[in-house]
């Protein structure tokens, strides 16, 4: 029986043992750099004309279907169609970090957006490359993780700091990174001079020297790095030290359970992943997050409930949802909106207890006012808030 990714745990290498193997580092490292381009078959030379034709295009329409059809016209197979979506978002974008102006609102952050504006950074350039592959039926998704170009070698920053894309062709998923093809921010760095690769379809054994994934099934190994070997890719190449692997990681598994998971569920079940691959107090803080919002889910179909009489379905939704609240660490860490919610979740299951003649009605009262004590002057909870006041007294 094959190991599931979450059946796994990442196990470190002792540094003596990684010394010990380095001279066969060097060996593998040559091994890694003669492989083909693309293992579907293409090498960079196969692209030249397709690339060229793609460079050339211009758009300045609103249409991202429009773009998608016109960039891949001389396409002749899906792996073309990616390269040229890839090198269109790569020669048609330029770098420019985006400060908190109007320009990093939510609405100049959806792709026709950014190719119309021209310019973003490395989350622009991967939601562009995704909406275009998506119109052209490809599957592919943006990642967020680290990119060692502002850190010192032997310390990873706090939160993610770079953006890229997976996409997959037939059953197989490849990697790209529109923003360092681009040359952005600094131009062709040492990784593509030392490899002769490119960011597109790059193998996940080079491709993992300077990208991290904030989750481990993304890196797109059977032997995921580690936070802390990540951090040493410096000086070596963790990846060639590591066969055969000590502890197999399926990733394809976890990948294909990711994407069957209701909506629902798999920003909870991703940000606990990330978690346990990295126990920071921002991912701490991020899954915080990620649990109250699954909460917050279960208090949505538990209003429905309710607003159709069916009230003892209703306080189990509300129920399932303070369930899901009671496994917060640090609600400091939470957003007013969140807290609110919550505030309103053991509201809400007072009224339904009431409707039930149930007996701890008082209990879910007190905890709402608990929780929505400093929000006494909005608005909207204004009805709330007085009704609280009367079962007050």
């Amino acid at each position: 029986m094959s190991l599931r990714a979450e059946d796994t745990q990442i196990k470190q290498m002792s540094i003596e043992l990684r010394w010990i193997k380095e001279v066969i580092a060097g060996v593998v490292w040559i091994f890694l750099i003669g492989w083909p381009y693309f293992t579907p078959g293409h090498s960079q030379s196969n692209w030249s004309k397709l690339d060229r034709q793609v460079k050339a295009i211009r758009y300045a329409g609103q249409s991202l279907t429009e773009l998608t059809n016109q960039i891949t016209q001389g396409a002749k197979s899906e792996k073309d169609k990616a390269r040229a979506l890839f090198i269109w978002t790569a020669t048609h974008l330029y770098y420019d970090q985006l400060n908190d102006g109007p320009e990093a609102n939510w609405e100049n952050r959806q792709a026709i957006a950014i190719i119309s504006r021209g310019k973003g950074v490395c989350w622009d350039y991967a939601t562009v490359y995704q909406a275009l592959c998506q119109r052209a039926g490809i599957p592919c998704l943006r990642i967020t993780g680290y990119g060692p170009v502002r850190w010192p070698e032997t310390q990873l920053p706090e939160q993610p700091n770079h953006a890229w894309n997976v996409f997959r062709i037939d059953s197989t998923w490849y990697l790209a990174d529109a923003t360092w093809q681009s040359g952005a921010p600094q131009g062709n760095d040492a990784f593509q001079i030392q490899t002769g690769k490119d960011y597109f379809g790059t193998p996940p054994e080079l491709f993992v020297r300077n990208h991290l994934p904030e989750h481990p099934m993304f890196q797109l190994l059977d032997c995921p790095v580690s936070p802390e070997e990540f951090a040493m890719t410096v000086r070596i190449n963790p990846q060639a030290l590591r066969t055969p692997c000590p502890a197999p990681y399926v990733y394809i598994d976890t990948l294909n359970q990711y994407l069957d998971m209701e909506e629902g569920d798999r920003g909870l079940w991703y940000q606990q992943g990330v978690y346990r691959f990295r126990p920071t107090t921002a991912n701490q803080r991020y899954l915080d997050q990620a649990i109250t919002d699954h909460g917050i889910a279960y208090q949505g179909l538990g209003d429905e409930w309710y607003s159709q009489g069916s009230y003892a379905r209703a306080d189990s939704c509300y129920t399932q949802a303070i369930a899901q609240f009671d496994q917060i660490k640090d609600a400091s860490s939470l957003f007013d909106w969140q807290l609110k919610a919550i505030g309103l979740t053991w509201f809400n299951r007072g009224m339904t207890c009431l409707k039930l003649s149930g007996g701890t009605c008082p209990t879910y009262f007190q905890k709402a006012r608990e929780v929505l004590e400093p929000y006494q002057e909005d608005v909207l909870l204004t009805p709330v808030i007085k009704y609280l006041k009367q079962q007050k007294h």
